[in-house]
């Protein structure tokens, strides 16, 4: 298990201590087993019953007894469809013909598709029609106290403690200290003063950590503004990495019409897909970025700084589509009735402060039968991403596979490379078990819009 809730344990010793370890571990995969027979039966994707209870007590259990580390297993993905899978090469593009049916999941599109219509309870947050229960909490609605929340971090989380799950604590109280072996370290807390760990307290099996405090993503933000600042030159934020992850963007039509990108950065992700289709056409390209005043004025090579969105590789010369530019949160596009043709977002929610909120503004931001352009990486558990993020602060929220399924089954997949590992160079270099989907799709509408796919 992740060695930031290992606890030791002084009174066991010599062949005794090793004989009790090897019965509890046979014990505690035996419970293992009957756990995740209980999670395939659960009827709520993100809500996995007495199977959670037994996996985490479990988990536990292991944790006290192996020193080496080893994450929890697989989890059953329990009603959430996986999203097709295309040639990772681009070879052969999926192609829409007509309306696309929305799944039985959705509500033709309405706000109860992101409220739930009351159904779940005040320890939930409704995902796409589903009821995602709150770090504590399990059953059908979340109603029902966990005997353990997860198997990484408990200690010291005010959320835990707490009847209701705020997120407005004091960033001095978010806890994650007490039996974190990092704490405040240098290397972690990167000067926030925050503990490394304070993010594993907002964190579930199923899907990870999808929520954390303002306080904490504020700090998050700031640490990650400061490497920004020291940054003096550079224009692009692995290319190289996205054009091989979507095929040099093969798959992409040559009408994006109005676009707007999520969490643009300083460089934005259009200028590379612009570089390799020259042939592609955009009405207006909009930015959508809580920190784009700050790269405007701090960051000496923003590509967006002049009002004009410079080309790539050579900075000197500019796209000729109108640009405009939000310093705002993607969640807000939530509270907003502004819609658009094209939706590109890559790797960007490990950034973000609410992952739901995020999604849901993603897919309320784009019109029906609009494009998608999205990618992401996902982890079984979050300190798996340890090695891609960094043992840190920067990145809190780290979601699992079943969290982008259940966002992407009301998709149509035209191209989605689900094997980047094997077609990422930067991926095999880095060798840190990168996971993720790299994905080209049209927002599904109701057939009797009669609103075609283009």
């Amino acid at each position: 298990m992740p060695k930031s809730i290992r606890r030791s344990k002084r009174g066991l010793g010599g062949s005794n201590a090793s004989d009790a370890r090897s019965t509890w571990r046979r014990v505690s995969l035996i419970l293992l087993g009957l756990s995740l027979i209980a999670y395939r039966s659960t009827k709520n994707p993100f809500d996995s019953s007495w199977g959670t209870r037994l996996m985490s007590s479990t988990s536990l259990l292991l944790t006290d007894l192996i020193y080496e580390p080893s994450p929890p297993p697989q989890f059953s993905q329990a009603n959430i469809a996986r999203p097709i899978c295309t040639e990772p090469t681009g070879g052969q593009c999926r192609v829409s013909n007509g309306p696309i049916p929305l799944s039985s999941l959705t509500n033709n599109g309405t706000n109860d598709y992101y409220t739930c219509d009351g159904r779940c309870s005040n320890h939930a947050t409704c995902f796409f029609g589903t009821c995602m229960c709150h770090p504590g909490y399990e059953g059908p609605t979340c109603e029902d106290k966990m005997l353990i929340a997860n198997p990484w971090y408990t200690a010291d989380c005010p959320n835990l403690r707490d009847e209701v799950n705020t997120l407005n604590v004091n960033a001095t109280n978010l806890g994650g200290v007490e039996f974190c072996h990092e704490g405040l370290a240098e290397h972690a807390s990167l000067g926030t003063g925050l503990s490394y760990c304070a993010y594993l307290c907002y964190s579930n099996v199923a899907y990870g950590s999808a929520i954390v405090p303002h306080a904490l993503w504020k700090k998050a933000q700031e640490a990650e503004n400061n490497l920004w600042a020291k940054i003096s030159r550079g224009n692009n934020d692995r290319y190289n990495d996205h054009f091989q992850g979507f095929a040099q963007y093969k798959c992409v039509p040559r009408d994006l019409g109005h676009v707007v990108e999520f969490g643009a950065g300083p460089w934005t992700q259009i200028r590379g897909l612009l570089s390799l289709r020259p042939d592609v056409k955009v009405k207006s390209y909009t930015v959508l970025e809580p920190g784009a005043d700050f790269y405007i004025e701090s960051v000496a090579s923003c590509t967006y700084k002049t009002g004009k969105l410079s080309k790539h590789p050579d900075t000197s010369n500019f796209h000729d589509f109108p640009v405009f530019v939000k310093s705002s949160l993607g969640e807000t596009a939530m509270t907003t009735n502004l819609q658009f043709d094209t939706v590109m977002v890559s790797n960007v929610i490990e950034h973000v402060q609410n992952a739901v909120d995020f999604l849901h503004g993603i897919h309320k931001s784009l019109k029906p039968g609009g494009l998608l352009i999205f990618h992401d990486r996902y982890y079984s558990y979050p300190e798996a991403a340890d090695k891609v993020l960094g043992r840190n602060v920067f990145h809190p929220i780290r979601l699992t596979q079943r969290f982008f399924d259940l966002f992407l089954a009301d998709f149509d997949i035209i191209f989605n490379n689900c094997e980047g590992e094997k077609t990422i160079h930067g991926w095999k270099r880095r060798n840190g078990g990168e996971r993720g989907y790299y994905v080209v799709a049209r927002k599904k509408v109701p057939a009797t819009t009669g609103v075609a796919a283009n």
